[in-house]
């Protein structure tokens, strides 16, 4: 009996300390690419990172189709987002598309809310991640313009680093891109909105 608890003591010993040693090694991990990728840029109120990887669009032009009107412009910008176990989610509506591609680190969850009120999620995240097993994580996942959406960690004490590309704004709609509060995405919803 004596043995056992002993062992069993040493197991759940051995269990912490490898516990500890992650989340120090998870931590360490996000500031390393954070200096590698340059993603210092820093918001203060939900608290993430991000870098402009300016070099990846240069040159390029690109034709999009956004509300049936086709667009000759140069190739979207590149943002390098980093995500922490501080960051805040927020809802994001843009006219413009993104495209989501993991980096690394924790699955993201993505919440796509929809004009008739329905909200579906997409996973982005490496398909050979745990997390990833049951959950069918996407390497790219595609917003719609005039979509709104919010991106979560999958791992709320993880980090994870993800590019968004984001497609030229369509005629006229110069500026559409906004944080949305929870609280006035329920206004929108209960049709409180349109009240003074």
């Amino acid at each position: 009996m004596k043995m056992f608890c002993l062992v069993g003591t040493l197991v759940v010993s051995c269990m912490l300390v490898e516990v500890l040693g992650t989340c120090q090694d998870q931590s360490d991990n996000w500031r390393e690419y954070q200096k590698a990728y340059d993603i210092n840029v820093y918001n203060p109120t939900h608290r993430f990172y991000t870098g402009k990887n300016s070099g990846a669009s240069v040159g390029l032009t690109g034709t999009f189709v956004i509300n049936e009107k086709t667009y000759e412009a140069p190739a979207a910008a590149t943002i390098l987002f980093l995500f922490t176990n501080d960051t805040v989610p927020y809802w994001f509506s843009s006219y413009s598309m993104i495209v989501f591609l993991h980096g690394y680190g924790s699955p993201m969850k993505i919440s796509l809310f929809h004009p008739n009120g329905t909200i579906s999620v997409q996973y982005l995240g490496n398909k050979f991640q745990s997390l990833c097993r049951n959950i069918n994580c996407q390497h790219e996942v595609n917003i719609d313009p005039m979509s709104t959406h919010k991106k979560e960690l999958v791992d709320p004490s993880g980090w994870s680093m993800f590019t968004a590309i984001l497609a030229p704004y369509p005629a006229g709609k110069e500026g559409t891109r906004k944080a949305i509060y929870d609280s006035e995405l329920r206004c929108k919803l209960d049709g409180v909105l349109d009240n003074p």
